[in-house]
């Protein structure tokens, strides 16, 4: 068998008056349509569920919820904020500390000698530099 006889049967396999392949191809697309039918189906059956389910489900293990949110936000967390001499850090380290958290942090422009007025700022509010 060379290259040529395969080209022959390739050839003879693809010819369009041949009515098996035509009910082949027929049944073959049937069978696409069907499974892409089936695919849409179950993909509108997951976005309606997703739709009525609350936003606030409480058969979902991590939902917090406002009781138990309000419970962890009692109790003090530790927090470590790097780049604490930025304008958007700095705030967020100053607001845990006030809420009574734990706050440490660091920035390189403290370690390069700048910014010691913030630092002794943060450090008199009580975070670690």
């Amino acid at each position: 068998m060379n290259a040529g006889d395969l080209a022959g049967d390739a050839a003879e396999r693809d010819d369009p008056a041949d009515p098996i392949q035509d009910h082949a191809l027929v049944a073959g697309l049937a069978r696409v349509r069907k499974l892409r039918g089936d695919l849409v189906s179950a993909e509108r059956t997951r976005i309606e569920a997703l739709r009525a389910r609350p936003w606030h489900d409480k058969s979902r293990d991590d939902d917090l919820g406002p009781v138990r949110m309000a419970r962890l936000m009692e109790r003090p967390l530790r927090y470590h904020f790097s780049g604490l001499a930025g304008a958007g850090v700095n705030p967020l380290a100053q607001l845990m500390r006030a809420r009574g958290h734990a706050v440490q942090g660091s920035d390189r422009s403290f370690d390069q000698g700048k910014g010691a007025a913030l630092a002794a700022r943060l450090a008199g509010l009580g975070i670690v530099v």
